[in-house]
């Protein structure tokens, strides 16, 4: 009997290895469904040097000077943040430097540099690419501060008639 419930439990096991999670779904259709909002860490800084954490994900940065913001070191197992997301917004004065760190290096258009600057009013978004040899993390998305010395004026635009014929 003992064998028997083994077996069960064993079989049971296996099958929600492989199960979907859903948070306020009963029917998740991905690994992890979440049918609401999602939060995760926010951190505003001023400080001028900053270390990325393994449990940031909003970094704000309101500092009084140019900063320089270092992503952690790309390792294996645990420490390899493979998917991790970093996203960094610029609402400072200042310039932030987003460095790689320990020979890892911040991919651009499939170009390896060292770092980016991230300008006043400026929004970037780096991830890790899972890359072992050479701890790549993917720029993969930024957006530029809006120009300040652009105007836009009104105008019309006269568009004639279509679907018919043309009056006079």
């Amino acid at each position: 009997m003992k064998i028997k419930n083994f077996i069960s439990i064993f079989l049971l096991c296996s099958v929600f290895s492989n199960a979907q999670v859903g948070i306020r779904t009963t029917t998740p259709n991905s690994t992890l469904a979440v049918a609401g909002s999602l939060g995760a860490d926010y951190k505003q800084i001023t400080a001028t040097a900053y270390n990325i954490t393994a449990t940031d994900h909003y970094i704000t940065y309101d500092g009084a000077a140019n900063a320089t913001f270092t992503l952690p070191v790309i390792g294996t197992g645990s420490t390899s943040y493979t998917g991790r997301i970093y996203k960094i917004k610029n609402i400072s004065a200042s310039s932030i430097t987003l460095q790689a760190s320990s020979g890892n290096t911040l991919r651009i258009d499939n170009t390896p540099v060292s770092s980016f600057v991230i300008p006043t009013g400026a929004y970037a978004e780096v991830v890790n690419n899972s890359n072992t040899t050479g701890g790549t993390w993917d720029l993969s998305f930024t957006v530029l501060p809006k120009p300040s010395n652009v105007e836009i004026y009104g105008v019309q635009l006269s568009i004639p008639p279509h679907g018919g014929a043309l009056r006079e």
